[in-house]
């Protein structure tokens, strides 16, 4: 069987024009997250902290859209929400970032975008709902956030204490995870890339996870019994092969946007494919998680780019021991 690169669309089309509301004495509820009563499946929580107007009416351009294509959560905000007491008071005009997410994957692609209306917009400060993973701001966060306009500008995350903003823009979120990504978080993604890559010499590249950490562990929902070997059938074909969080945000970015071909396991690393152009092809390998088709959000962020894609399926597991099929790969990188 031929291995071919593919095109895909969106999963979902584009269904409302970009816009950036201005909200005058704006309330922000406090960060929750539920879970959905007997529910094995997706979504499982439900959660909670948005922006509401003076009038304590829901702006609903401050929702999470979540739900698809097996996205664990869903926006459970009240349309009418009276204020209590409020812990903080923020001055002047603030742009509202969604929610800061503390996972690589989805703060490349969920949190970053939103800050699209920089640098034209003339703001103190950014705010933002923190989410369900730790939302502290972490050196490679703030590089990219200055790379998009917002040099300088300091940051608040909402979590447990309310805050009012006296004049609050919040534009409509770029992206919807599993779903689609406009053209303004291309635009942003353009514009980080343009700002913090170097060139680089390396048509090829691979991002490994065979030294993938949580904490100081192996994760091993990640790992396969022959990881190690499928690096090696990579490097054997000219792919320079590196582990994405051993180097800066600057050099991952760099490699990305010089690679003819980008490779790497279903999942964050591989999202850096929003940093490279429409002539890279992006070769994902299914993973223990998604071993037989595409991820669907890697697909919303191809189709974006206007980059060719293609999938390596993860093979069966056998006797509980998941093994890659590195024969499989080996014929599909000799016939790139």
């Amino acid at each position: 069987m031929t291995f071919t690169f593919q095109r895909y669309g969106p999963l979902m089309p584009v269904d409302r024009e970009s816009t950036c509301r201005v909200i005058d004495d704006a309330h922000l509820t406090i960060y929750q997250r539920k879970a959905i009563a007997d529910r094995a499946a997706a979504p499982r929580f439900m959660n909670y902290g948005a922006v509401y107007d003076s009038d304590g009416v829901l702006v609903e351009e401050s929702q999470r859209r979540g739900g698809l294509q097996g996205d664990f959560y869903i926006a459970g905000d009240p349309p009418v929400h009276r204020a209590a007491r409020i812990a903080e008071r923020f001055d002047g005009t603030w742009l509202y970032a969604g929610n800061w997410m503390g996972q690589f994957g989805h703060w490349l692609t969920e949190t970053l975008p939103n800050v699209w209306p920089l640098p034209h917009s003339d703001v103190r400060g950014i705010i933002a709902h923190r989410f369900a993973f730790d939302s502290s701001e972490r050196s490679w966060q703030r590089a990219m956030l200055d790379a998009a306009g917002a040099s300088g500008l300091p940051l608040h995350i909402v979590n447990d204490r309310p805050v009012s903003v006296q004049r609050l823009l919040v534009p409509s979120r770029p992206v919807v995870i599993n779903g689609f990504a406009a053209p303004e978080a291309v635009d942003v993604w353009e514009r980080v890339g343009a700002t913090l890559a170097t060139p680089t010499t390396h048509p090829r590249v691979y991002f490994s996870v065979t030294d993938h950490r949580t904490g100081a562990t192996v994760n091993p929902t990640r790992v396969f019994d022959n990881q190690a070997e499928a690096d090696e059938v990579f490097a054997a074909h000219g792919f320079h092969v590196v582990t994405p969080e051993a180097v800066s945000i600057e050099e991952q970015i760099s490699l990305a946007r010089g690679a003819h071909v980008l490779a790497g396991w279903s999942g964050s690393a591989l999202h850096l494919s929003i940093f490279a152009p429409s002539t890279t092809r992006v070769l994902e390998l299914g993973d223990i998680r998604s071993g037989s088709a595409p991820v669907p959000h890697q697909r919303v962020l191809t189709a974006a780019r206007g980059q060719e894609h293609g999938f390596i399926p993860a093979g069966q597991q056998v006797q509980n021991r998941r093994p890659y099929d590195i024969e499989n790969l080996a014929r599909v990188l000799g016939s790139l």
